[in-house]
């Protein structure tokens, strides 16, 4: 239903900084994955604002937006002690134009399906990671005119709010406006070269070791991941709330959850209860929490620093 067409490197416009690049220890932790963004445009029949085609304005406007995004066009390599550097020379984004039968209705809630996994373009990580391009992105054209931009970033160079200024700034570039001085992102990836420290840690960091085995059932049977959709009310999370803050150990004090700490909190019990259904109670299970650190430690560089500022903690329970 959905055939890819044509396929693009694209390159920054103007000469950007090159060299090797240190990738910092939280970054060390999530990479090969990219993470998957699909971005739905309606058809739009009145509009009037540009004669040219949708591919050659993202080309365009993506290919300068690179010039101030640069790292997104280098690629991760393998040093010593199995972990990764930045080699940025401007080996360029993937850019790719496929077309699809169906129109926009056939996407429905937009369930991870197979038909909406075939929006995003497709990585090959069976190729050399230093052949894997950090950005992927794929325009389908539907039957009733209707765009989706289906847009894969590797987790190793990015956080949320680095990818949602770059997004902003891509699409600004776009529409044919210019970037002001105050949403140039800040590229200065040595501040958070924790090598250069040459110290011992103080404490076990857990949410640098390798995940645990399954054991049992889970060990001997390959399954296939499947997507699903869980809808919550806002009386089922305050319900949720309402649970967690109940005192514990006679202790009179009242902790302010948040919904996604409840709701991470509910489903890591669940999947927790199911996996134990195998009798496999001596199966570690660990649960990786991202916490941002602009807000908190590093407010001078607020959301312009490209690079991944979320760290991650790493609470374990045996069943």
């Amino acid at each position: 239903m959905i055939c890819v067409g044509s396929s693009y490197a694209v390159v920054p416009s103007e000469p950007t900084p090159t060299g090797i690049f240190p990738v910092s220890l939280c970054d060390q932790i999530k990479l090969s994955f990219h993470g998957p963004i699909l971005l739905v445009y309606k058809p739009n029949f009145t509009s009037t604002s540009s004669h040219s085609s949708p591919i050659q304005i993202l080309k365009n406007s993506l290919s300068r937006a690179l010039v101030h995004y640069y790292p997104l066009s280098a690629r991760l390599c393998l040093i010593h002690g199995g972990c990764y550097e930045l080699h940025c020379f401007a080996q360029g984004v993937q850019l790719l134009e496929a077309t699809c039968e169906a129109n926009l209705d056939y996407l429905r809630d937009f369930t991870p399906t197979q038909f909406v996994e075939q929006l995003m373009p497709k990585i090959d990580y069976n190729r050399p990671i230093q052949h894997i391009p950090l950005l992927a992105v794929q325009l389908t054209r539907f039957s009733c005119g209707g765009l989706t931009l289906g847009v894969a970033l590797c987790r190793a160079v990015n956080d949320g709010s680095a990818v949602s200024g770059f997004l902003n700034s891509w699409a600004k570039l776009a529409r044919g406006d210019k970037l002001g001085l105050g949403e140039m992102p800040f590229l200065d990836r040595t501040l958070l070269d924790s090598w250069r420290l040459n110290k011992e840690p103080r404490f076990i960091h857990t949410e640098f070791h390798p995940p645990p085995f399954w054991t049992g059932r889970l060990a001997d049977t390959k399954y296939e991941p499947k997507g699903s959709i869980f809808k919550i009310s806002k009386d089922q999370v305050q319900k949720l709330k309402n649970r967690a803050r109940e005192p514990l150990g006679g202790s009179q004090q009242q902790l302010p959850y948040t919904s996604f700490e409840v709701i991470t909190g509910h489903l890591w019990k669940c999947v927790s209860k199911a996996r134990s259904e195998g009798h496999e109670r001596d199966e570690e299970q660990v649960l990786l929490k991202h916490v941002c650190l602009q807000s908190s430690h590093l407010d001078a560089l607020k959301n312009l620093f490209y690079e991944d500022l979320e760290d991650e903690l790493a609470p374990s329970s045996k069943l």
